[in-house]
């Protein structure tokens, strides 16, 4: 895994175009097309191979996606107020589109053709009537390249903005207006997406929802990174030397265990392979052949590897009842902070000390890697 370093954007109005995602995260729909999860716009269809200009990428029959008709935006709304919150307010109207002769459509949201989110211009466009048809095919306007997103204007398939003589459809946007769903094409400016299956990547970049950054400090905030998971990154400048944690051993040290023996025992004991690398993912070799299970809740378990990292912590492979975590360099707002696993837990800088190589033959059989020589992925940004 090459990733170089990436820096954390939170997205509010955002350029940026790729996204990295896990295998594990991408479902296959067919063979031209998969679906994936964008930071911002939620669940995004993009293409498994190119797809020639004049395609048809998707034929869908209106009976198939047709869930409720609403006679009036009067009648939608009556259904709205029955829903519990605001929350569920919305999801009906992200899948809800004006139809003909002043009707509104809910369409079912698990159906593949909702997939398709707005672009302007976009890469495919529904040949649909505004929902009057009663079949129709999707068809691609470009050359779509393997791992492009596939994106249509919501103005040729629903008209959201350029039906103004239908006055259903002028009601409908108040009424998203108040309910707080935006789907005016105009101000949905996010171009389609490329999305990158993380193996071997070169993207550094990650772009993360305001709604999914968790904020520690003043400094400190956490979001999910796309193949190394929860991650730590700078909410401001930190300059070269600053202390970035303060770590008291008793506070993270949840189990010791004396021997990698008693560690294997106790991993025999769990349901499966998922929960026994939960524990691996957080057991570090501590002193005189124990090992250290530390508090997967702690913000210390944050710092993900990378060589060179960032940060240090100056605990002594986890002998220190309490060390300093401080910044090897200037750290810029929305770097990922990394330290090196080596100078921490001592994976491959302590082989006089056989607990550590055992426990390295442990990992292997687990299936779970730490050594930091083969974790090559640098500081996110």
């Amino acid at each position: 895994l090459t990733l170089p370093p990436a820096r954390f954007l939170i997205a509010t109005h955002c350029t940026a175009s790729t996204v990295t995602v896990r295998a594990a995260d991408v479902v296959v729909l067919n063979d031209t097309l998969a679906t994936a999860r964008h930071p911002v716009k939620g669940n995004s269809l993009f293409a498994r191979r190119e797809i020639p200009q004049g395609s048809v990428v998707m034929h869908t029959q209106l009976d198939d996606i047709r869930e409720t008709v609403f006679s009036c935006v009067k009648d939608l709304d009556e259904f709205l107020k029955t829903l519990p919150d605001l929350k569920a307010q919305q999801d009906v109207l992200m899948h809800t589109v004006p139809g003909p002769n002043g009707t509104l459509l809910k369409l079912n949201s698990a159906s593949h053709h909702v997939l398709f989110n707005h672009a302007r211009p976009g890469n495919c466009r529904h040949y649909n009537d505004f929902y009057s048809a009663d079949e129709w095919d999707t068809l691609a306007t470009e050359d779509i390249a393997e791992g492009d997103e596939l994106c249509i204007d919501y103005d040729h398939s629903s008209g959201y903005e350029s039906r103004p003589d239908e006055p259903h459809v002028q009601e409908y946007l108040l009424l998203l207006d108040r309910y707080e769903e935006e789907k005016r094409p105009s101000r949905l400016t996010l171009p389609p997406a490329r999305f990158l299956i993380a193996t071997h990547c070169t993207a550094s970049t990650v772009t993360v929802r305001a709604a999914d950054v968790v904020v520690l400090n003043d400094t400190l905030a956490t979001a999910r990174h796309p193949v190394k998971g929860n991650s730590l990154f700078a909410r401001r400048e930190i300059p070269q030397g600053s202390v970035v944690m303060h770590t008291q051993l008793d506070d993270i040290r949840e189990t010791v265990f004396s021997c990698v023996k008693d560690l294997d025992e106790f991993l025999k004991t769990l349901p499966d392979l998922k929960a026994q690398q939960d524990v691996l993912m957080h057991t570090v070799p501590g002193p005189n052949g124990t090992l250290l299970k530390l508090n997967s809740a702690s913000h210390h378990v944050l710092f993900n590897h990378a060589r060179p990292g960032n940060c240090r912590h100056y605990n002594d492979f986890y002998s220190a009842d309490e060390w300093d975590t401080l910044a090897t360099e200037d750290i810029a707002e929305g770097d990922e902070l990394c330290i090196d696993y080596d100078h921490s837990s001592g994976y491959e800088s302590r082989p006089d000390e056989p607990h550590v190589q055992e426990y390295l033959l442990l990992l292997d059989r687990y299936e779970e890697e730490k050594r930091p020589s083969r974790l090559t992925l640098p500081p996110a940004r």
